[in-house]
C-alpha cells in the first residue's frame, strides 16, 4: 500500500465484543500508529498493544480480488474474506 500500512490483526471491539476477530486495519501516512507498525513490520510474537481510533469501511482490495477471480461463479453470491476493514486515524491517548 502507498502513503501508508496494513495489517491482519487480531482486534477485539471495546465495549462491543470481548470476542477477538482477525480485522484487516489501514494506518494512515504520518500518523504514530503507522510509524508503530511499521516498526513491527518483520517481528513475530506479540509486541504492546494498540488503543486505536479509526472508522469501519467495506475493503474495496479484497471485494475487487474476489469479483476479478476467474473462478468466482457469476449470479451468485459469494463470500468476500476480510470484506470489512478499520481504518485508523491514530492512537487513543
Amino acid at each position: 500500500m502507498k502513503g501508508g500500512a496494513y495489517t491482519r490483526s487480531r482486534s477485539a471491539i471495546a465495549g462491543y465484543s470481548a470476542q477477538w476477530v482477525l480485522l484487516k486495519v489501514y494506518a494512515i501516512e504520518g500518523t504514530a500508529f503507522c510509524t508503530n507498525l511499521l516498526a513491527r513490520r518483520g517481528t513475530t510474537g506479540y509486541g504492546a498493544e494498540f488503543d486505536i481510533v479509526g472508522i469501519f469501511t467495506f475493503d474495496p482490495l479484497s471485494i475487487v480480488k474476489v469479483i476479478e477471480n476467474p473462478q468466482t461463479p457469476i449470479g451468485q453470491w459469494v463470500e468476500v474474506p476480510y470484506a470489512v476493514s478499520f481504518v485508523a486515524f491514530g492512537e487513543r491517548e
